[in-house]
């Protein structure tokens, strides 16, 4: 049996997955690892975000699967290197 979801038009959805420093002077969110997980049906927006400051952040052995014509799936800005 073959299910099928029809993306929505028109709408800008939530992101999937965002890591970032909430709090103007607490410490940025790091040290983290994203491994073996399932991403999908992110048709209007980015399925991953990782900015403000975010570091040390491992992205491995990740299932990214239908997403839309949104120009970035994964964006990682103003992030330590």
């Amino acid at each position: 049996m073959l299910h099928t979801r029809t993306p929505p038009t028109n709408t800008y959805g939530p992101l999937v997955m965002h890591v970032l420093n909430l709090l103007p002077f607490s410490d940025p969110a790091k040290n983290m690892t994203i491994r073996n997980n399932v991403f999908h049906d992110s048709y209007n927006n980015g399925i991953l975000k990782i900015n403000n400051g975010a570091n040390n952040i491992v992205i491995e052995g990740n299932m990214i699967y239908n997403l839309g014509n949104y120009h970035q799936h994964i964006a990682v800005t103003s992030a330590k290197i």
